[in-house]
């Protein structure tokens, strides 16, 4: 089912037909928020037709302008924060065995040592999951 938000109104999806669900959530969602108080019996008929008749995700856009962004857990939008943190987690590996042999012939008897570089591993493990807001449900 699809949730009609911010995200999925987003500028970039602009051009992006709808399908006949996607027109259906969207009456469902101005029945909402007129049910809700926030439009009147005229405005919910406009912004139907406007709903109904709409190909496009830019074509749907202008029936929720003026209405507040949905109440929905933003979860599937990416953050900046989310961003950064799969990097993080995915260049961890890498940097532990670049660290690792650079240490380990660059420092006299590094090789002994230097094996602590993997706990980088699970620290940016640790580190991703915090950035992200907690372990996912």
């Amino acid at each position: 089912m699809t949730t009609i938000d911010a995200g999925f109104l987003a500028e970039r999806y602009a051009a992006e037909r709808l399908s006949d669900e996607d027109r259906e959530e969207a009456v469902s969602a101005l029945r909402r928020e007129q049910a809700e108080g926030r439009l009147t019996e005229d405005e919910l008929d406009d912004r139907l037709v406007q709903a109904r008749t709409a190909r496009t995700r830019g074509d749907l856009a202008p029936c929720f302008a003026d209405l507040p962004e949905s109440r929905v857990a933003r979860e599937d939008v990416p953050t900046p924060a989310r961003t950064s943190a799969w990097l993080v987690m995915a260049l961890s590996p890498f940097a532990a065995v670049i660290l690792f042999f650079a240490t380990g012939f660059l420092i006299s008897g590094g090789f002994a040592w230097s094996w602590l570089w993997f706990l980088l591993i699970p620290v940016a493990g640790i580190v991703g999951v915090a950035l992200r807001g907690g372990p996912r449900q």
